[in-house]
């Protein structure tokens, strides 16, 4: 059970304190975000008193740019439960890392130390030093000296035999194909790869990570981002501006996260904008799921949050877990809350922009700015409280259920609530 602030105008504070696991939803009783009170708690208001003024002493509206901020900081929560607790996803870690050490031990007894050299030059590198400051390397120096290859390939292997730490080994997983594959993997797992990175890019003309560089016509570039060009290492985790962060906010190792390096340039969504779907003369039909402009539209009338643009390290992740251990069921949503801490956790995407992604699959399914699934049928889909893309051993746990109570107004209301806001 937890605590919930309450509109109630005969109270001198403006609101009253009711403890239940969630608030109602129903069609008698339902409840909005509708002021934030002195001390950082949402106070919720009926949604038949949605009219009403501003009463109560240090109340403030809930306005867009608040629920914006608390959105933010919802994600980035989320991402940090991921990052700091690996009980929940290691079991599908250890599904990917096992065949991937088997894949590099493999060729090792073949190519031996050409192998080692490439493991250093495209994978290793990014695990030491500054040069990078990539999140979850090794160290902050570089491995000097004839062994420092060998320390690398040692440091590599020990981590998959490890199944941590995380951050690293999802490096691995994700460099492991697109640097070695080439080279070293036979044409049937190549091929294998191939089919599943596609799936999770969806870059046919019009669709989201069409590169339209060459087209001076549409705008957006590509994913919609731009260099934002000054930035620095940052400490925050998640997606939190450092000056925002409350007290207490997890710190993370020192990196440049995706969320300050880049800023977007693809345009706002309006019912009349010039920036549509367009269809490649291989395609009668857009594919609708994968359109750039319903991923715009839904980040701005939906009030979701742009990091780094759509995420391409979700796609290629899951087509390494597919390709080297076919993931599905548990096993494949225990290796999204591992990429949501990688990504979400260490600030490198929104959580908007991973999930997308992930909901490539059917079997994945994501609703724009609500993890929350839908039942019943065609045309007559009401929400329910399903979260069909976190594994059981999460949301079995008291972490989901305190995650959910103190964000409820993203987690649970999610897209809802941005229509009932001041």
């Amino acid at each position: 059970m937890f605590k919930y602030l309450i509109r109630n105008s005969g109270n001198d504070r403006g609101y009253s304190e009711i403890t239940a696991s969630l608030l109602p939803r129903s069609r008698e009783e339902s409840y909005f975000p509708w002021a934030m009170a002195l001390d950082g708690r949402v106070v919720y208001a009926n949604t038949q008193d949605r009219h009403e003024g501003m009463s109560g002493p240090g109340l403030s509206p809930y306005t867009r740019s608040v629920g914006m901020k608390r959105r933010a900081e919802a994600q980035s929560a989320l991402g940090l439960i991921a990052l700091e607790n690996p009980q929940f996803y290691v079991a599908a870690l250890k599904k990917v890392s096992s065949p991937v050490k088997s894949f590099l031990l493999e060729k090792f007894l073949v190519h031996e130390n050409a192998l080692i050299d490439d493991y250093a030059a495209g994978i290793g590198k990014y695990a030491y030093g500054m040069k990078y400051s990539s999140f979850g390397r090794f160290s902050d120096h570089v491995p000097e000296g004839a062994q420092a290859n060998k320390k690398m390939w040692r440091d590599a292997l020990d981590a998959l035999s490890d199944a941590r730490p995380m951050p690293t080994l999802m490096n691995i997983h994700d460099n492991v194909p697109s640097k070695l594959f080439k080279k070293y993997a036979s044409e049937t797992l190549q091929d294998k790869y191939r089919l599943w990175a596609a799936t999770f890019r969806a870059d046919r003309e019009g669709e989201l990570f069409y590169d339209d560089s060459k087209d001076q016509s549409v705008p957006g570039r590509g994913r919609g981002r731009a260099d934002r060009g000054s930035y620095g290492l940052s400490t925050v985790g998640g997606m939190i501006a450092p000056g925002d962060a409350p007290t207490g906010w997890s710190s993370v190792q020192a990196h440049n996260r995706g969320v300050d390096m880049f800023k977007r340039i693809a345009p706002h969504y309006s019912p009349t904008t010039h920036f549509k779907p367009r269809t490649s003369k291989e395609d009668e039909v857009m594919r609708n799921q994968f359109s750039s402009i319903s991923y715009y539209r839904d980040l701005d009338t939906r009030n979701e949050l742009f990091g780094a643009g759509p995420s391409g390290t979700t796609g290629t992740l899951l087509a390494s877990a597919k390709t080297f251990a076919n993931l599905t069921g548990e096993d494949l949503k225990q290796y999204c809350f591992a990429i949501m801490g990688y990504l979400v956790g260490g600030g490198c995407h929104s959580l908007h922009e991973s999930l997308t992604v992930m909901g490539y699959l059917p079997e994945l399914e994501y609703n724009s700015s609500s993890m929350l699934g839908y039942s019943g049928t065609v045309g007559h889909k009401r929400v329910d409280g399903s979260y069909p893309l976190l594994p059981a051993s999460f949301k079995n746990s008291h972490m989901f259920k305190e995650w959910q109570a103190k964000y409820y107004d993203i987690s649970v209301l999610g897209g809802i609530h941005w229509m009932l806001s001041n």
